[in-house]
């Protein structure tokens, strides 16, 4: 929770998530599938209310912007998502499958015709 109250994600920011150290946070594909694979909506998403805005927040009402609220008087709430295996598992965790470049490279020569038609 500490993360999502932090720096500038205190104020626009509306999700804040939680991988482990075999995710690289910056790959936006790692990060998804750690959310995709590792996260039990019911337990590992915490809802954050009443926390801190600013008045560029598109999601703060019109109301209070047109009011002059004073900036204390803005709220949002935000969403913490733990997307790292339970630590009661993390012996049992399965590593991360790694493609080499080699072997990316190769699949990509030899599906070429079926990956085009995929990614554009």
């Amino acid at each position: 929770m500490l993360a999502s109250q932090c720096r500038s994600g205190v104020y626009i920011g509306r999700y804040t998530i939680v991988v482990d150290d075999d995710i690289d946070p910056s790959n936006l594909a790692e990060v998804m599938w750690a959310v995709s694979t590792r996260t039990n909506p019911e337990r590992s998403i915490e809802i954050t209310r009443w926390t801190r805005s600013t008045s560029a927040d598109p999601a703060v009402s019109p109301y209070l912007k047109d009011q002059d609220a004073n900036p204390s008087d803005l709220y949002t709430s935000k969403a913490i998502i733990d997307a790292c295996w339970p630590y009661e598992w993390r012996q049992r965790a399965y590593p991360v499958v790694q493609v080499s470049k080699g072997l990316r490279k190769e699949m990509s020569e030899k599906f070429s015709d079926v990956l085009a038609n995929i990614i554009r």
